[in-house]
C-alpha cells in the first residue's frame, strides 16, 4: 500500500504520513482534529531491499530475500544490520545487538 504525506489546513498540524489505497488517498482525515486533509504531492517513497548473500550474520553465509527474513536472522543471531534501520529493530532493542 502506498505511503502518502498529508497536511491539515484547519488545525495547522504539521505534515504526517499515512498508508492508503490509491482510490482513498484524497479522503484522509486529520489524526488531531478529524477534518479533511490536503494531499501533498511529492516524489514516491520506494524502499528496495538489497537481497543477496549476508556473510556476517552467522557462521555460514545466508541468502536473504526480504527485510522480514533479515530481521528474523538478526534476532536469532543477536546481530544488527543497517538495512533494518526503518524496520523497528535497532541496536537498543535487545541491548546486545551488534552491527553487521
Amino acid at each position: 500500500m502506498p505511503l502518502y504525506t498529508y497536511h491539515c489546513p484547519k488545525c495547522g498540524d504539521p505534515s504526517f504520513t499515512a498508508h492508503n489505497r490509491i482510490a482513498q488517498r484524497k479522503r484522509q482525515k486529520c489524526p488531531t482534529c478529524g477534518s479533511k486533509c490536503k494531499l501533498i504531492i511529492e516524489a514516491p517513497r520506494v524502499i528496495l531491499f538489497p537481497s543477496g548473500w549476508f556473510e556476517h550474520i552467522s557462521d555460514e553465509p545466508m541468502y536473504i530475500d526480504s527485510a522480514s527474513e533479515l530481521r528474523e536472522a538478526c534476532v536469532k543471531n543477536e546481530c544488527y544490520s543497517k538495512y533494518l534501520e526503518n524496520s523497528g529493530l535497532s541496536k537498543g532493542s535487545t541491548g546486545q545487538l551488534k552491527e553487521v
